[in-house]
Protein backbone atom coordinates (compact mmCIF):
# COMPACT_ATOMS: atom_id res chain seq x y z
CA UNK A 1 0.00 0.00 0.00
CA UNK A 2 1.48 3.23 -0.88
CA UNK A 3 1.30 6.66 0.81
CA UNK A 4 -1.86 8.01 -1.74
CA UNK A 5 -3.39 4.57 -0.80
CA UNK A 6 -3.07 5.46 3.21
CA UNK A 7 -4.15 8.98 2.84
CA UNK A 8 -7.45 8.26 0.58
CA UNK A 9 -8.47 5.11 2.94
CA UNK A 10 -8.30 6.98 6.13
CA UNK A 11 -10.33 9.47 4.41
CA UNK A 12 -13.14 6.99 3.19
CA UNK A 13 -12.72 5.68 6.73
CA UNK A 14 -13.19 8.56 8.43
CA UNK A 15 -16.58 9.75 5.99
CA UNK A 16 -17.88 6.63 6.30
CA UNK A 17 -18.03 6.79 10.01
CA UNK A 18 -19.66 10.54 9.84
CA UNK A 19 -16.12 11.75 10.94
CA UNK A 20 -14.83 14.92 9.33
CA UNK A 21 -11.25 13.76 7.74
CA UNK A 22 -9.51 16.65 9.15
CA UNK A 23 -10.56 15.95 12.36
CA UNK A 24 -9.45 12.18 11.84
CA UNK A 25 -6.24 13.20 10.81
CA UNK A 26 -5.84 15.53 13.76
CA UNK A 27 -6.47 12.97 15.65
CA UNK A 28 -3.58 10.37 13.92
CA UNK A 29 -1.27 13.11 14.06
CA UNK A 30 -1.19 13.62 17.80
CA UNK A 31 -1.72 10.10 18.50
CA UNK A 32 1.63 9.60 16.29
CA UNK A 33 3.61 12.75 16.50
CA UNK A 34 1.63 14.23 19.30
CA UNK A 35 1.02 17.87 17.19
CA UNK A 36 -2.32 18.92 15.61
CA UNK A 37 -1.05 18.34 11.98
CA UNK A 38 1.91 17.29 9.90
CA UNK A 39 2.92 15.94 6.34
CA UNK A 40 0.67 14.54 4.81
CA UNK A 41 -0.23 11.49 6.90
CA UNK A 42 0.34 8.74 3.92
CA UNK A 43 3.23 9.90 3.27
CA UNK A 44 4.36 9.53 7.23
CA UNK A 45 2.62 6.46 7.88
CA UNK A 46 4.50 4.84 4.93
CA UNK A 47 7.76 6.34 6.37
CA UNK A 48 7.63 4.95 9.25
CA UNK A 49 6.06 1.82 8.25
CA UNK A 50 2.34 -0.05 8.66
CA UNK A 51 3.43 -1.84 11.62
CA UNK A 52 5.07 0.91 13.58
CA UNK A 53 1.77 3.05 13.04
CA UNK A 54 -0.21 0.35 14.45
CA UNK A 55 1.49 -0.31 17.42
CA UNK A 56 1.68 3.72 18.19
CA UNK A 57 -2.14 3.84 17.47
CA UNK A 58 -2.40 0.42 20.08
CA UNK A 59 -0.14 2.30 22.70
CA UNK A 60 -1.87 6.12 22.47
CA UNK A 61 -5.41 4.49 23.42
CA UNK A 62 -4.21 1.84 26.14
Amino acid sequence: MGPIDIHNLVYEVAKSKGVEPTEMFKILYKAIISKDTGPRFGKLAHAIGIKEVKGMLEKSIS
